[in-house]
């Protein structure tokens, strides 16, 4: 029974299918706000490389998925003042709120798969 509860919860961990699920845009926007979190909490600045390389995409189509999400009001560019051809991806008051409701589903989730 706890085996099954945890396939089942495992199979549901996909971003989107999370997003969906917990009532946030499911979207390729959210991939984007989980990879710039991610970046944040190792303390490295995100980019649309680290978006790239963590989506195990090409950096056209990371531009895209960005430009999207940025669109979307999830994120901003932020220009890197070491190098006025780069820019950081951080996630708006949006994003973030976005993320805490997707964050807040997971662990309801969890729990009830514990429980």
């Amino acid at each position: 029974m706890i085996e099954q509860s945890l396939i089942a919860l495992r199979r549901s961990q996909r971003r989107r299918t999370l997003a969906r699920l917990s009532g946030a845009p499911a979207d390729p926007a959210v991939e984007v706000i989980d990879v710039i979190e991610a970046a944040e909490l190792a303390g490295r600045p995100a980019t649309v490389s680290t978006v790239a390389d963590a989506l195990s995409i090409d950096q056209p189509r990371a531009s895209k998925l960005v430009a999207a999400a940025v669109g979307a009001g999830l994120v901003e560019r932020r220009a890197d003042q070491a190098d006025g051809r780069r820019s950081f991806l951080a996630r708006t008051p949006a994003g973030l709120a976005v993320t805490e409701q997707v964050h807040r589903f997971r662990r309801r989730l969890i729990s009830s798969a514990l429980s």
